[in-house]
């Protein structure tokens, strides 16, 4: 592998690390944004990289339909609606672009299995990060270290996800096992009915896999067991010295724990009194019927669209919101990628990690949400 391929695994692993961490009033770059973009930069700068990035973006093309209503629809929205400012216009253009620089770094590494146990590394880092912030955290639902609880619910999805598709060649691997793990409490405390629903899926199979290739996988456990003794039992002393020494401590996570968990159930048996579960109204999905014709066909542009249909919030769907921001052909052509992505990669795994993205999204916007655009990239 090239130095600066080398260096932008780096860059990449170290976004990773930092996803949760936010210095900034949302919507604004984050430190994990500037770092995947330095990754994506080392990566263009050598010639047969960039040729082979190239090759692989023309070789999409339901991707570049949906890239070219994007952007024209941006740039339609800013020569008919008086509202929209060429400012408006260029970030919405320039954060799609954003998007697929990390779709195609992420795409590159996916073929460099020898790069796999440095990222899985990355999410065990950010799990550990995720689990330190549910403990700091003060009321009900939990944000981590990120600006609201459905950020980090979001979060937490995508990085179970990531780091199974980065450990698919061994998942009983005891790294993925201390990431599922640490995400347990930090899931339930974001309260995030969305996030946990949509863990089913890949939750479900790894438990599969696990069953289907148990000869092998009790074999791996015994080595596992067998090679890292030392280590196991250096944590179980620290656990009991954590245990003896700072029971407070412990009593005190154990409440946040259980806390959480109750809130999460409250929140989930009243579900169906709540507001936002009127997917229509309540996720702002009612929007669409506010189109001209052409709308439908164009779309109205990103900039602030939905203050421009006579709402205080956006849609909070992804495919309605694709039909608003960009045309009905944006939703056609970005279903259609998606749904190559399954017939590409015919396994269990990846069918439960985009089900599990599906089913998130029909009452959350993940468009532009690079965790969602890293899934997409790790995929053939």
């Amino acid at each position: 592998m090239a130095s600066s391929a080398k260096i932008a695994a780096l860059f990449l692993c170290l976004s990773i690390i930092l996803s949760s961490c936010y210095f900034f009033p949302s919507g604004l770059p984050q430190p994990t944004d500037f770092l995947s973009l330095i990754g994506f930069i080392f990566l263009i700068v050598n010639p047969k990289i960039l040729k082979f990035l190239t090759q692989q973006l023309f070789a999409r093309k339901f991707l570049i339909g949906f890239l070219s209503c994007f952007i024209i629809a941006n740039i339609y929205s800013l020569r008919f609606y008086p509202d929209v400012t060429f400012w408006g216009a260029f970030l919405g253009i320039a954060y799609i672009i954003f998007n697929l620089a990390i779709y195609l770094s992420f795409n590159f590494f996916s073929k460099e299995i020898s790069t796999y146990p440095m990222f899985l590394n990355s999410c065990l880092l950010c799990a550990f990060i995720d689990f330190i912030s549910t403990y700091v955290q003060q009321g009900l639902r939990g944000s981590g270290f990120m600006n609201n609880p459905n950020q980090f619910g979001s979060h937490i999805l995508s990085l179970l996800i990531i780091s199974i598709l980065f450990s698919k060649s061994n998942l009983v691997s005891w790294k993925t096992i201390l990431i599922f793990a640490l995400l347990i409490t930090p899931a339930i405390q974001t309260g995030s009915k969305a996030a946990l629903v949509g863990g089913i899926p890949i939750i479900i199979s790894v438990a599969f896999s696990l069953i289907f290739n148990i000869k092998r996988n009790l074999f791996l456990l015994f080595e596992f067991l067998k090679n890292k003794s030392l280590y196991i039992l250096i944590i179980l002393v620290m656990a009991s010295v954590v245990l003896f020494m700072f029971p407070e401590q412990v009593e005190k996570f154990i409440n946040i724990f259980s806390n959480a968990l109750d809130f999460t159930n409250q929140r989930i048996e009243s579900s169906v009194n709540e507001s936002d579960s009127d997917l229509w109204h309540g996720r702002n999905i009612y929007l669409i019927t506010k189109l001209t014709w052409i709308d439908w066909f164009t779309g109205i542009g990103y900039y602030r669209y939905y203050q421009r249909l006579g709402e205080t919030f956006e849609i909070h769907s992804l495919f309605p919101s694709l039909i608003v921001i960009s045309g009905v052909f944006s939703f056609i052509f970005f279903t259609l990628f998606v749904l190559f992505r399954l017939k590409r990669n015919i396994n269990f795994l990846a069918w439960s990690s985009i089900f599990s993205l599906v089913l998130y999204s029909i009452t959350h916007q993940l468009f532009r949400d690079t965790n969602m655009w890293i899934i997409l990239g790790l995929m053939r």
